[in-house]
């Protein structure tokens, strides 16, 4: 006589093994689907206090500098090569000025002249990289292409690169805070 128990004599049916598996299973599908669901529904609550003004409708900036930092000599940049230059800047946050690391491009055009360009694209914000072959910055992400002083040569981009404020003063390049798109 088969009985709907577990167990006969102390041991456990295959019927019992079988119905405790495909709980198992579908105990680790439930969590395999509902945990991503349950952390997209939460994500709001984790997100950052920091909020960026979204540039032409789509992407977050490097955070802005609010004050002036020195990247050096002049004569460490080469004429008419963008250098890739790691930097941490001041940025404010919520009334209190923190230092920031981010990265930039520095580009002499002439012995007279710099300028400091964001190493983000404008269409969705990745990170450009200089094509010293194409004496282009290209964005490897969607084709965007932009010439050696920032300008939108080609691809979705919807504006030039972003501009940091470049003085030259005692020999010293010093970045200021992001020029506002126009």
């Amino acid at each position: 006589m088969v009985t709907d128990s577990p167990a006969v004599g102390g041991r456990a049916t295959r019927r019992a093994f079988v119905i405790r598996a495909l709980a198992g299973v579908g105990a680790a599908l439930a969590a395999a689907v509902g945990v991503p669901i349950a952390g997209l529904a939460a994500a709001p609550a984790f997100r950052s206090s920091l909020r960026w003004p979204l540039q032409a409708g789509s992407v977050p900036p490097t955070p802005r500098a609010t004050g002036w930092t020195s990247l050096g000599p002049v004569d460490g940049f080469q004429v008419g090569v963008p250098k890739l230059l790691p930097v941490t800047v001041p940025v404010e946050v919520q009334g209190a000025t923190e230092w920031t690391p981010i990265a930039v491009y520095v580009l002499r055009p002439d012995a007279d002249t710099v300028a400091i360009l964001d190493i983000h694209c404008t269409h969705m914000g990745c990170p450009v990289g200089w094509s010293q072959g194409a004496k282009r910055f290209l964005c490897p992400c969607h084709g965007g292409a932009f010439t050696a002083d920032g300008a939108r040569e080609a691809g979705p981009p919807p504006r030039p690169m972003d501009r940091y404020r470049a003085l030259v003063a005692n020999q010293e390049i010093w970045m200021g805070p992001l020029i506002e798109p126009a």
